[in-house]
């Protein structure tokens, strides 16, 4: 699968390819877990992306992209000769001095395995893709961080709206007390 297909396989609320995926009525798809957390926190079943209402609280499996899915941890996973994360499919590329074990590049950031991480040696070409990856991270950082500056603005511009209906209103009581 080509690079920029790539980033079709993964899911937008927690940028991995995808596990489980469901589709929405808007067409947007999603791993099952994550939309159903997404859908815990809201009063709604609200599609991530485009806040379009489901109607369904229970969103059909995508079973095209669960294929593609599939074929392309596959194929990745024949790629490489070396050990892969079990959890993300990656290559094992660091080595966590405290827990003295190798783990892939995304099990850096959680917590219990930040303290002491090396960087294993690799060849050139592990470099390239190291690049590509990281530039791959940096635009999924960014498109994330756009999406929660949207719904910072989004906040604010509902809090400023309740605050004008509140003065509206209180206009009309007040008209109403002074009748």
């Amino acid at each position: 699968l080509s690079e920029t297909s790539t980033e079709d396989l993964c899911c937008l609320v927690c940028q991995d390819v995808f596990t489980d995926p469901v589709v929405l009525s808007c067409s947007h798809s999603f791993c099952r877990d994550c939309l159903k957390t997404w859908w815990r926190q809201k009063p709604t079943y609200d599609c991530p992306v485009c806040k379009r209402r489901s109607s369904r609280g229970d969103a059909p499996c995508n079973q095209v992209l669960k294929n593609l899915c599939e074929s392309f941890r596959q194929q990745r996973a024949q790629r490489s000769s070396e050990s892969l994360c079990s959890f993300h499919s990656e290559k094992l590329r660091l080595f966590c001095l405290d827990h003295q074990q190798p783990v892939c590049r995304l099990q850096r950031f959680r917590k219990t395995l930040q303290p002491q991480i090396l960087k294993v040696k690799f060849d050139q070409t592990d470099r390239q893709e190291d690049r590509h990856e990281d530039r791959q991270e940096d635009r999924q950082e960014d498109r994330q961080e756009d999406r929660q500056e949207d719904r910072h603005e989004d906040r604010q511009e509902d809090r400023q709206e309740d605050r004008q209906e509140d003065k509206h209103e209180d206009r009309q009581e007040d008209r109403q007390e002074d009748r």
